[in-house]
């Protein structure tokens, strides 16, 4: 009995196959959509989510059911009933089915990363909003999930490229060669990557570590600026007139440096004034006073003055603290109180500016 005389089988005309896929794929594209729409309504979180992944997650159903239509679906024929992808591409039936299989896997990986995407930027949008981005609980976190996304992102291209290579009959017969020779080939590598690999885990140990995150204000070989992105292999510091620092991690493992906000944001800075001694302490500490109270970048914590030096040219050391809300607010305000203050001093008291004093004593007779 023919194939077409089998009453259990599907046996239909190539128009009729073709437009079944055409319709197919249109009704898994619109049923995605119309989901997606009305889950984003009644569930408000989900919207990033279902917003960043119906495309790729549309690829995805539109594959395999493209895939499965055209190898379910048989077509009436003179020689019989054959399948649907034979009786339209002929010869190249088994080319598109490859090349079906290869949008597949590419587009899995795509909504693999669109998810892994979506759901790091709410853990850190979460962190931030119960602890505040400045915090260095959000820091912390802002900067493990960076990482952990691009790991990720790595790992799911690497796979998806490995998995298409062996999608290929020429790959698939050599795989077995390269997988004995894959320990030779690791020792190989690793001796000449140590440096490159050190440095790798210099960069997993930094990120998951408390020592440094994104957006710390460090000071690296007189460098003061802000961590702008911290990679496996680098350490991006915008420095304070705009230049980019690039370190590698391997650098902050191995040397000392500054952080300046490793637990909060808070500093308290400083400004010294080398004065004559005849500076009236009291009335100078007056004016600090009354100028720090006033001026908006002070944080209300901390403010101070004190003599804490005499020198041996006659002079004595006035130091003013000060406390403010970050790095850059704390530089600020010293320079706008290292200024009024050398402008009072200047105007209220000019005999206490620095100078030197010379004895002269006559000869002896």
């Amino acid at each position: 009995m023919k194939p077409s005389d089998d009453p259990t089988s599907t046996v239909i005309g190539p128009p009729l196959g073709l437009a079944i896929v055409l319709v197919a794929i249109g009704l898994v594209l619109l049923t995605g959509k119309l989901l997606a729409r009305r889950l984003s309504r009644r569930l408000p979180q989900m919207s990033d989510l279902v917003g960043r992944t119906t495309v790729p997650g549309a690829v995805v159903v539109g594959s395999l059911v493209t895939r499965a239509t055209l190898k379910t679906i048989r077509v009436d024929t003179e020689d019989g009933a054959v399948r649907l992808d034979e009786q339209l591409f002929g010869g190249l039936a088994g080319t598109v089915d490859h090349l079906l299989v290869l949008v597949l896997i590419a587009s899995m990986t795509w909504l693999v990363i669109r998810v892994v995407h979506v759901v790091t930027r709410a853990v850190v949008k979460g962190v931030t909003g119960s602890r505040g981005a400045g915090s260095t609980r959000a820091k912390r976190a802002r900067t493990q999930v960076m990482l952990v996304n691009r790991v990720v992102t790595a790992l799911a291209v690497v796979i998806a490229i490995g998995w298409m290579l062996f999608t290929f009959d020429a790959v698939r017969g050599i795989g077995a060669g390269v997988l004995a020779s894959a320990g030779l080939f690791g020792i190989i590598a690793g001796v000449a990557a140590q440096k490159a690999i050190g440095n790798l885990f210099s960069g997993v140990i930094l990120a998951f570590g408390d020592a440094l995150h994104v957006d710390d204000v460090i000071v690296v070989d007189g460098y003061w600026g802000k961590v702008e992105d911290l990679t496996l292999n680098t350490v991006v510091l915008q420095v304070w007139d705009g230049r980019r620092l690039v370190l590698p991690v391997s650098y902050f493992t191995e040397r000392p440096y500054e952080n300046w906000t490793i637990r909060n944001e808070s500093i308290i800075g400083a400004v010294l004034l080398r004065v004559d001694w005849t500076v009236p302490v009291a009335d100078l500490r007056n004016r600090l006073s009354d100028f720090i109270r006033a001026h908006p970048l002070w944080d209300g914590e901390v403010w101070n003055l004190a003599v804490t030096d005499v020198q041996e040219n006659g002079l004595v050391e006035v130091r003013a603290l000060m406390s403010a809300a970050d790095g850059s607010a704390a530089f600020d305000l010293r320079c706008d109180v290292r200024e009024d203050l050398i402008a009072w001093i200047r105007e209220h008291h000019p005999d206490s500016l620095p100078r030197v004093r010379t004895d002269l004593l006559p000869e002896p007779v």
